[in-house]
């Protein structure tokens, strides 16, 4: 299985989680894979003996059997037909009774004899199966017992909670990432959970090591206790990951080795040095680890794996930042003396390189951070727009009049998305309109009202301040324009991020009838609608 294909039937097996109801049950449903793997056999049998309404040659089975035994697809579907039927149309059935419609399921497809007891339900059982054998074609596993749902289960991507299995943090960070950083983070969660070198469904420290100390190794065994630096599972693992690279050489013979790619990896975990993705890796997996020693014991008291990671974290930011500005700091002391007696030019010439290292280090550094810090936070969800507002306005509420003025008929329109960044978004608009009033600012009125069509809600914050010149108001979003003269310039730009990158709306400037600055939003209900224009929104 390629690197590509194992990345591609995890994620799918977690999407299917995350978008099942509450109701819908999603447990793994008891499929032995011998007994998929026999009723293939069996069904085949009975096409081969003629009980079929189609005619297979010989050489027509022998690839149908290999089309179903490829990457035990045949397992897969099973497995996908057994969960439709409990979604659907066997929601009370057992598993014995499961398996007998899969079974039917099977031998319908193969054009053998056999129904249910109305065309209704036996249409559906055909639907069912069609489907099952589509996602089976597409997420096959190529080698046996490497299960997306064993794996998902033992690396605690998924976790049981209220009855069913949904997707832990560690899922949902996973899911947030593609290709090498997808792989980083599954090592880096099978690092932090390892038992050991003979551990089959995660690498551990000292397996790591190994792979590193051995740069080839020859394998002529396919022992599952152990074989090479690691399970021979776990070794398979590492292939499709793409830190192995394997070359048959006949006779048994396999030659392995580390790709440039592995050892890169397999040095970053091994290192001194965290990373932020390692960081949250290690804060998730404590965090998880703590939430079932409460379960089964307690009360116990635990230390916060969150506040050990804030620590080093900050510990870290520091480190990293001063690592990266130290160099700058020396080049532009020494530039500061040169350019008295040398010409700048030679001088800037001289230590630009260094300053320029430096400063792009420290911002690629502070990137990869914030985009770390955004996979650790929870997923969007919907939310009730007017509550969150209302939230702000009473929290700002103490020391300037301001009045929220919500949506008629009792709408409560829900967005869908990070609530709190929305909640910052709204304060920081709010506070902008109190700190850049002026003297003349008396009061603040924030209006929220669902749009006739019902597909966006629009937003309005207006005074009675100063208000905003017009030259100014198409570019006071820009990082780093303000009217303060120690403001920073980055609060109403991170306001315009929020409501345009993660809700896909958009805010503009005017004039207040209050004769102070309007700040108009307006934001689509469905994130999955196309966005707003500056056009329509001063409509």
């Amino acid at each position: 299985m390629s690197q590509g294909s194992f990345l591609e039937a995890l994620k799918t097996y977690l999407q299917r989680l995350t978008q099942q109801k509450p109701s819908a049950e999603a447990e793994e449903l008891s499929i032995d894979p011998v007994w998929a793997r026999n009723l293939l056999l069996r069904t085949l049998e009975r096409v081969e003996k003629g009980e079929s309404n189609l005619r297979y040659s010989p050489k027509e089975l022998d690839r149908q059997l290999d089309d179903w035994q490829q990457g035990d697809r045949v397992v897969v579907f099973a497995r996908e037909v057994a969960r439709l039927l409990k979604q659907s149309l066997a929601p009370t059935m057992d598993d014995a009774e499961l398996r007998e419609l899969v079974a039917l399921g099977l031998a319908r497809w193969f054009s053998l004899p056999g129904e249910l007891s109305s065309r209704v339900l036996t249409a559906q059982l055909d639907r069912l199966t069609n489907e099952a054998k589509t996602l089976a074609w597409q997420t096959a596993q190529v080698f046996v017992g490497m299960d997306v749902v064993h794996y998902a289960k033992a690396n605690r991507l998924t976790m049981r909670k209220e009855g069913r299995i949904q997707v832990s943090p560690l899922g949902q960070v996973f899911q947030r990432l593609e290709g090498r950083d997808a792989v980083r983070w599954l090592l880096q969660v099978e690092i932090q959970q390892s038992l050991g070198p003979s551990d089959p469904d995660r690498l551990s420290l000292d397996g790591a090591k190994l792979f590193l100390n051995c740069p080839k190794w020859r394998d002529d065994s396919m022992d599952d206790e152990y074989g090479g630096p690691c399970h021979y599972k776990t070794q398979l693992r590492m292939s499709q990951f793409g830190i192995l690279t394997v070359d048959d050489v006949g006779n048994g013979l396999e030659y392995w080795s580390v790709s440039a790619f592995g050892r890169e990896l397999l040095e970053e975990v091994i290192g001194e040095n965290q990373t932020p993705l390692s960081l949250l890796a290690k804060s998730l997996c404590s965090d998880l680890v703590s939430s079932v020693v409460e379960a089964v014991q307690s009360p116990v008291v635990l230390n916060s794996s969150a506040a050990e990671a804030t620590t080093i974290q900050a510990r870290m930011v520091a480190h990293e930042m001063r690592n990266a500005l130290l160099p700058v700091q020396a080049a532009l002391d020494s530039m500061y003396r040169e350019v008295l007696t040398l010409p700048p030019s030679e001088v800037l010439a001289r230590r630009r390189k260094t300053i320029d290292e430096g400063v792009r280090g420290a911002l690629q550094f502070a990137k990869k951070l914030l985009q770390t810090a955004e996979l650790g936070a929870k997923p969007p969800q919907p939310f009730e727009a007017v509550q969150a507002i209302g939230e702000v306005v009473e929290s700002l509420a103490s020391t300037t009049q301001i009045a929220l003025i919500g949506p008629q008929g009792g709408s409560r329109p829900l967005l869908h998305g990070r609530r709190e960044h929305f909640v910052l978004a709204v304060r920081n608009l709010i506070q902008n309109a109190i700190e850049h009033g002026g003297p003349e600012l008396r009061r603040v009125v924030v209006a929220m009202e669902l749009e006739p069509a019902q597909d966006a809600i629009r937003l309005i914050v207006d005074d009675d301040g100063q208000g905003v010149e017009p030259a100014k108001r198409e570019r006071i979003f820009d990082e780093g324009v303000t009217n303060k003269p120690d403001g920073t310039g980055i609060g109403l730009s991170s306001v315009r991020q929020v409501f345009e990158r993660d809700f896909q709306g958009v805010v503009v400037c005017s004039q207040a009838p209050l004769g102070g600055a309007r700040f108009v939003v307006r934001l689509p209900l469905s994130t999955g609608g196309q966005g707003f224009s500056q056009k329509e929104i001063k409509r």
